[in-house]
């Protein structure tokens, strides 16, 4: 009954990087969704207020800022494993 079983459950080293970059691409995606929605909200705003502040569209923008720098550090690093 068990003969073709596959009972090597350790998980390899591809399939270790499988999971981590899956996980990592699911979470820049989630990032970027939640960034496209800022900026939807954002071009939404100005179009109704023309005038609307720089300082209002910073302020928004500003918290992807340094999250997108510590992904770019992370997909370098990542990139050559």
């Amino acid at each position: 009954m068990f003969e073709n079983a596959d009972w090597d459950l350790a998980p390899s080293k591809d399939n270790i990087r499988g999971i981590y970059m899956t996980g990592l691409c699911n979470g820049v995606r989630e990032i970027l969704n939640d960034y496209s929605e800022v900026v939807a909200a954002l071009e939404m705003e100005i179009l109704q207020n023309v005038y609307m502040a720089l300082n209002n569209i910073k302020a928004e923008v500003e918290p992807f800022r340094i999250i997108f720098n510590v992904l770019l550090s992370l997909i370098e690093k990542v990139r050559y494993f």
